[in-house]
């Protein structure tokens, strides 16, 4: 992964999101907090944006890799 390459692919940046707002909408029916989910889902809509759907979702690290170097 340091060099940017992800083997074996974590999954689809779409199928994390997918997860994260089933668990968001679980919380919210029983209203339980998961700030650190919703949190997570607000990420990974900014990895979608930044590199689509159907990229890994380990593609998430990269909105911090141009802040560090």
């Amino acid at each position: 992964m340091a060099q940017g390459i992800h083997s074996p692919p974590l999954g689809h940046i779409a199928t994390m999101l997918k997860d994260l707002d089933t668990v968001i909408d679980v919380a919210r029916n029983t209203s339980s907090p998961v700030p650190m989910s919703a949190l997570a889902a607000q990420l990974f809509r900014l990895t979608k944006s930044a590199h689509g759907a159907d990229a890994d979702a380990l593609e998430i690290y990269k909105l911090s890799a141009n802040q560090i170097g």
